[in-house]
């Protein structure tokens, strides 16, 4: 018998699949409402433990770019997204699903308008660009004793076959044309001996864009900062456990244990 299964038998527990997105929004609109919207996103990231990691859920079946709000398993990239729109929905006045589900367009694609693959912000790099340009958030990494990021973006371009949209040479070239522009900006990181110093330096719900050793790629990871006992942990969809967790260890002892790993990137959210 499946454990899931064996726990609603036993115990009475719904599981999280069995709840609908709608569901889960209203659940999440009665958390408690922080000061700060970082406050309030960090409360309804620790209210996601224990989600499933799960990855390629912004893909549709016919391969057309539409907006995806699934708030039943997440990446990565879609726990920090859907967090922070569902904190941001939460401190307007009309916290609707329908207004949600604008919000996470307006985080998720350029200049909020969705047309096609490559107007999503698939680089973190780029998406801090666009979100601090509409003031989400504000970029601390070069404050913070950032040094420039010498490489040139284009992972995704050139590893195509793994990007089922990149078969198509419209979104193929459109994509080619971001990283272009992507390398003509000068983009900072955290080298990761920086970053046990860092660490007294960040506050809880701000979030961290962990930076790759890989050629072509600028962050590999990302989630939000949670303070404990003087030490920032990483709040996070962790593809290595399966499921949206604290580290175990302190953001530079993580940093340390992955050698893919080689800096930070750091942003803290605007209220």
């Amino acid at each position: 018998m499946k454990y899931w299964l064996l726990g609603i038998l036993l115990f009475g527990l719904e599981p999280v699949f069995a709840q609908s997105d709608e569901e889960i929004f209203a659940e999440k609109m009665r958390l408690p409402r922080g000061q700060t919207v970082a406050e309030t996103a960090l409360t309804i990231a620790q209210s996601f433990v224990d989600a499933p990691y799960v990855s390629g859920t912004l893909e549709s079946p016919d391969g057309e770019e539409r907006l995806m709000a699934n708030l039943r398993e997440f990446d990565c990239t879609t726990f920090v997204e859907n967090v922070l729109a569902l904190a941001r929905t939460r401190h307007t006045e009309k916290p609707d699903y329908q207004n949600f589900k604008y919000i996470l367009q307006q985080i998720r694609y350029r200049g909020g308008h969705i047309r096609g693959y490559a107007s999503r912000l698939h680089y973190f790099s780029d998406w801090l660009v666009e979100n601090a340009s509409a003031g989400q958030l504000v970029n601390l990494t070069e404050l913070f004793g950032g040094e420039p990021l010498r490489k040139e973006v284009r992972f995704m371009t050139a590893h195509r076959n793994q990007y089922t949209s990149l078969s198509n040479l419209l979104s193929y070239n459109e994509l080619s044309g971001r990283e272009e522009e992507i390398n003509r900006r000068e983009i900072f990181f955290i080298p990761k001996y920086k970053t046990r110093s860092l660490e007294g330096q960040l506050q809880d719900g701000d979030l961290i864009g962990i930076t790759s050793a890989r050629p072509g790629l600028d962050v590999a990871h990302e989630g939000f900062v949670l303070r404990r006992n003087d030490r920032a942990y990483l709040l996070h969809a962790s593809s290595e456990f399966g499921r949206v967790m604290l580290t175990f260890s302190p953001l530079s002892d993580y940093l340390t244990r992955n050698s893919g790993h080689n800096g930070v990137m750091v942003a803290r959210l605007r209220n």
